[in-house]
């Protein structure tokens, strides 16, 4: 009798637990934390935008452990599997809405520059470049910084084509 309900609250808490992190990371990382994660080239820097819908979809699946009726089963695990794959498509398209702001910040104001920008960042190291960069100042400084050096940059090399 008691393994009858402590298996669906095991199996429930399974996934429960693992769901909330994703979220909370997620939360956690829109909030500005963890920026080299936005700039990595691994496979999975793409999922710093699927971790929220990804940990509601298995808080889903987690609650679909819990029910006595097939029918709410299969609803409450269809659905954590819906939200699932909208993390997966999420972490594929980077929607907007999912991005800190600091990033958003960045793209309006350097779009064209922003694959330069995550260059100069990898050339430095995401972990350092994550550790200088604590605030909205920083950001701007940084960005600034880079902007100069390649303008700069430009200007020798059109000047070096006119000489030649």
């Amino acid at each position: 009798m008691i393994e009858d309900v402590a298996r669906p609250i095991l199996g429930f808490l399974i996934m429960f637990i693992p769901g909330l992190l994703l979220i909370d990371r997620g939360i956690w990382m829109l909030k500005g934390n963890a920026k080299g994660w936005y700039f990595g080239r691994h496979r999975y820097a793409g999922f710093v935008y699927g971790q929220i819908p990804m940990g509601i979809g298995v808080i889903w699946v987690a609650l679909a452990a819990i029910p006595n009726s097939q029918a709410i089963t299969d609803l409450l695990l269809y659905t954590g599997v819906f939200f699932v794959i909208v993390g997966i498509v999420f972490a594929l398209i980077k929607p907007f809405f999912l991005k800190p702001a600091w990033l958003r910040w960045l793209e309006e104001r350097y779009g064209g520059m922003m694959p330069i920008l995550k260059d100069e960042a990898r050339k430095m190291g995401l972990e350092l470049w994550q550790s200088k960069m604590q605030t909205q100042a920083d950001i701007e400084a940084w960005a600034e910084e880079v902007l100069q050096k390649h303008s700069k940059m430009r200007q020798e090399q059109r000047l070096k084509k006119r000489t030649s």
